[in-house]
């Protein structure tokens, strides 16, 4: 048995010694082709390897990348959870109008009425105010439309009864 673990010992050292150096020539020449991978590895370490083999040490090492900024993504991702998990309340916003009203917590929400145009909510998320009536962005220029009333011409005479 203590053969194999030594033969296994040594293979995994020369896998080392081959991984490390393909990863050192492709970040000093920047290239991953294996034709070139393979002229440096001669030039450089007097190695030589198979076309084949070079390729799959080339995924393993792009595998090691990937999962490398897989791992990052996640960490990132779980930072910016955290941190919109984490609001100090209580808070306060202004209206357009310029006056202040204070958000105590997570589910307390801020309607107000405006004029003609009808009631209109904070959005905490997207951090504006938003019509209640469609989901718009809330403008403070716009002009309301006017009511159209309809014009009523009776033609009606009660004499002709």
């Amino acid at each position: 048995m203590s053969n194999f673990n030594n033969i296994n010992k040594k293979k995994a050292k020369q896998k080392a010694k081959y991984n490390s150096a393909i990863k050192t020539i492709t970040t000093k020449h920047h290239t991953t082709s294996a034709k070139k991978i393979q002229i440096y590895l001669l030039e450089e370490y007097h190695i030589a390897l198979a076309e084949s083999t070079l390729k799959r040490y080339l995924g393993l090492i792009k595998k090691e990348k990937n999962k490398k900024i897989a791992e990052k993504i996640k960490i990132a991702k779980a930072k910016q959870e955290f941190a919109k998990v984490e609001q100090d309340y209580p808070y306060t916003i202004k209206d357009p109008s310029g006056k202040e009203h204070v958000i105590m917590g997570d589910n307390h929400t801020i309607t107000i009425g405006w004029g003609t145009q009808g009631l209109i909510t904070y959005d905490k998320v997207d951090k504006i105010w938003r019509y209640d009536y469609d989901g718009k962005p809330f403008d403070k220029h716009k002009k309301p439309r006017a009511y159209h009333k309809p014009i009523h011409i009776s033609s009606f005479d009660p004499s002709d009864l």
